[in-house]
C-alpha cells in the first residue's frame, strides 16, 4: 500500500468532503480516503499495483475540484 497527499481545490465544506470520499472509494484499488476541506487536501491509501496516480487525480477532477500542483 502507498499514501499520498493531494492538495485539492473546491473542498468548502463536510458535504464536499463526503462526496469526495465516495467517489474515490469506488475507485478499485482505494483503500482509504480522508479528505480535509479546512486544510485543503485529501489523504488516500492505495494499491499502486490496482490504481495510478493519474486515474486518482482523473477522479477527483470528474467530482468537480481540482487537484493543485
Amino acid at each position: 500500500m502507498k499514501e499520498i497527499t493531494l492538495k485539492v481545490k473546491g473542498l468548502k465544506c463536510h458535504g464536499c468532503e463526503d462526496s469526495l470520499k465516495k467517489d474515490l472509494l469506488r475507485v478499485n484499488g482505494i483503500e482509504s480516503v480522508l479528505p480535509s476541506y479546512i486544510n485543503g487536501n485529501v489523504k488516500i491509501i492505495y494499491d499502486e499495483a490496482k490504481v495510478s496516480v493519474d486515474l486518482i487525480e482523473k477522479t477527483i477532477k470528474e467530482n468537480g475540484r481540482e487537484v493543485i500542483k
